[in-house]
């Protein structure tokens, strides 16, 4: 899933996605085969965040790829499209909202539309729906390349049939 060649950005996210995932050994054989500088992890006893969870924020969101692309282990994908779910499927959540949200970042177009729908909701919903707009928008961007990701949505999908969430993934995915 790690392509041949990436920012260094990307190679970073990797790093701390297999890292935070408890994979130390798929690190270092992927740094040697690569070529890349090992550094070896923290000092015992350093707290570090284990990846998996439910994201609350972007940086969750990309470790959890980052996770994915290295491990191929899908509970990264389900964890992200829990964290659209969870605020999806709120009663008080316009679907619509969401995705004028998912078009902001894939366009970049009406940023006028966009702080319109943001202002709509209370300070303390605004990041939760910002992430969730953006898990949305990942999960949909890694559909064309990987097809365990297409996979696990169809089941997400089928598992959730009657919620918001599905409604709004299958609005999205057939745009």
């Amino acid at each position: 899933f790690i392509p041949e060649k990436m920012s260094n950005f990307g190679r970073t996210v990797i790093e701390a996605g297999l890292r935070l995932a408890g994979r130390e050994d798929k690190l270092r054989s992927l740094s040697e085969a690569r070529g890349w500088p090992y550094q070896p992890p923290p000092a015992q006893g350093m707290s570090m965040r284990r990846i998996g969870s439910v994201p609350t924020n972007a940086d969750g969101l990309d470790f959890n790829w980052g996770a994915f692309f290295a491990t191929g282990d899908t509970r990264y994908v389900r964890a992200n499209y829990a964290t659209f779910a969870t605020l999806a499927n709120r009663p008080d959540i316009d679907p619509d909202d969401i995705l004028t949200m998912v078009e902001f970042l894939k366009t970049k177009t009406n940023p006028q539309g966009l702080r319109a729908t943001i202002l709509k909701y209370s300070e303390g919903d605004r990041m939760p729906l910002i992430t969730a707009a953006t898990a949305l928008w990942g999960l949909r961007g890694n559909l064309s390349n990987h097809p365990p990701v297409v996979a696990t949505m169809k089941r997400l999908a089928e598992q959730n049939r009657q919620t918001k969430a599905t409604a709004i993934w299958k609005r999205l995915v057939s745009q």
